[in-house]
């Protein structure tokens, strides 16, 4: 469950890509660790985490999701 708050679906779509770029995870084996930036407790960040199974190294990614005003 995430409590992501302002950001659209094609934002949070579009930042998961962005995500992929850095380090090419899969869907079903990523998981949705949190949606809290530290700095400010705003709802507007998302960080996953995967384990990369040839090395067994857990990978944690995390960015800030970039949110217009849509309404």
């Amino acid at each position: 469950m995430t409590r992501l708050t302002g950001a659209t679906v094609a934002q949070f779509k579009e930042t998961l890509e962005t995500m992929r770029k850095a380090y090419p995870f899969e869907d079903d084996k990523t998981k949705i660790v949190s949606d809290s930036n530290p700095y400010d407790l705003a709802h507007t960040f998302l960080e996953v985490t995967t384990m990369d199974e040839s090395t067994g190294v857990k990978v944690n990614l995390s960015k800030n999701i970039e949110t217009e005003e849509v309404w």
